[in-house]
This record gives C-alpha cells, sequence and structure tokens, in this order.
C-alpha cells in the first residue's frame, strides 16, 4: 500500500486538478492511496467561519460557509459530465448541509472545542476528497472517497483505545478492499495523519 500525499496546490483549479488526475491514472492502481488536503484557502476559510459563529455572528459564519460551497461545487461542476455531476453535487450538498449544523452548533454553544475544529476542517478536506474521486471515475478509472465524518469523531479523551484502535483498523480494512478491488482510494489527508499516528 503505496500513500501518494497530494499538495493542495495540485488539487485547487481545473488545470491543476486534470494533470494530478492524470499522473494518478498512470500509477499502478492495486497498491496507491490518494491523500487529498483541502483546496487552496479552504481550511484559513472555515477557520474563519467557525470564528465568525464564536463571536455570534452566524449570518457572516454561513456566508463564508456558502463561499466555501460555491468554490467546490463550480469546479466540481467544471470537471464532471453532466450524469457525473448531479451525483457530486449531492455528495457535496450533504456534505456542506453538515457544515451549516456544526457553525449553528458552535454558535449556539459558544464554545469551538479541538474535535469540534477537526470536524470543521475536515469539511474542506472531504469536499477535495470527494471531487478527485469523481473527476478519477469521469476519466475512466473505479475510485471511491473514503470520508465518512465517523473517523474525524475519534480521540483518546472521548474514547478508549480500543474503541480507536478498532475503528482505525475497520478504516485501513477498508482501504484494503478497495485495492483488492483495482478501486483507488481517496481519503482525506486529516484521515491518514489519524492511520499514521496509530501505527
Amino acid at each position: 500500500m503505496e500513500f501518494l500525499e497530494l499538495k493542495n496546490s495540485a488539487i485547487s483549479t481545473e488545470s491543476t486538478l486534470s494533470q494530478t488526475v492524470r499522473e494518478i491514472l498512470r500509477t499502478p492502481k492495486n497498491f496507491l492511496v490518494a491523500v487529498v488536503p483541502a483546496m487552496a484557502g479552504t481550511h484559513k476559510n472555515l477557520q474563519k467561519a467557525g470564528e465568525k459563529a464564536l463571536q455570534q455572528n452566524l449570518i457572516a459564519a454561513s456566508s463564508l460557509a456558502e463561499s466555501s460551497r460555491t468554490f467546490h461545487m463550480q469546479l466540481a461542476q467544471q470537471m464532471t459530465s453532466q450524469s457525473s455531476w448531479m451525483e457530486t453535487k449531492i455528495l457535496l450538498s450533504n456534505l456542506f448541509e453538515e457544515l451549516l449544523d456544526l457553525l449553528k452548533g458552535f454558535y449556539l454553544v459558544g464554545e469551538l472545542t479541538p474535535q469540534g475544529q477537526t470536524m470543521l476542517l475536515s469539511c474542506a478536506e472531504r469536499a477535495s476528497a470527494t471531487i478527485t474521486a469523481q473527476v478519477l471515475k469521469e476519466k475512466g478509472a473505479s475510485s471511491e472517497a473514503l470520508c465518512h465524518r465517523e473517523i474525524f469523531l475519534l480521540n483518546e479523551q472521548a474514547n478508549s483505545q480500543k474503541i480507536v484502535t478498532s475503528s482505525l483498523e475497520n478504516y485501513q480494512q477498508k482501504i484494503s478492499k478497495l485495492l483488492e478491488n483495482k478501486i483507488i482510494p481517496v481519503i482525506p489527508a486529516l484521515a491518514f495523519k489519524l492511520i499514521a499516528q496509530g501505527d
């Protein structure tokens, strides 16, 4: 299993993402796992959204989240056919609805915990993973984004070590299963970091 760690500059525009996808497709698929970060500027944008929610400015927080949603939606639409675009649109819409719910939670509680921070920033990377996997499929490859929110809820303060270890093992098994079926797994960089810490 080989992890290909991409830089955010490699996936943040139509041209760079197209080039990155071509490079991935030239790599043997039986062991490749693509690790994607947030697209350029997205982490910073969502961080600001979280801060605005804490400052009880939900309108500004929602506006920042909407600008991020629009950016990802536009890039995805440019990179996919009409049929693929509809599927991608649904996936991204669900993710950004989750983001808005997170911001409302920060607004109501008035606190942004380390776990909340992880969940907030994970939305950016999960959007990147979703788009990258969809573009790979658009180019004829079998690919799947493994970016379920549960992996980002793991921490040793809230969960026992046994639960954390078991969950990470299950996540790695899902990666291995995809590879066995010659499907390129695309995972968020934060998920990769959790795997690396667990080894």
